[in-house]
């Protein structure tokens, strides 16, 4: 399964995450910030969902623990 989103604010940008069964995922973001300078960061994260917090039927509400890391200009 892929789920893809959008990061508002500052920075701004997409995410990306990417399912390996009903408690893996690998998620990934690239933004960049508008003010001042114009500066790139990326994050990439892998994920285990041990839980369950809440669900209805639009939605479910998952608890995470990871490891990941990131790069971006300065």
């Amino acid at each position: 399964m892929i789920g893809l989103g959008l990061i508002a604010g500052e920075p701004t940008g997409g995410t990306l995450k990417l399912w390996f069964g009903p408690r893996l995922a690998l998620q990934s973001h690239l933004a960049i910030t508008w003010w001042d300078v114009h500066r790139f960061a990326g994050y990439i994260d892998f994920l285990w969902h041990p839980g369950l917090v809440t669900e209805n039927r639009y939605f479910l509400l998952l608890w995470y623990f990871g490891v990941g890391g990131g790069a971006g200009t300065d």
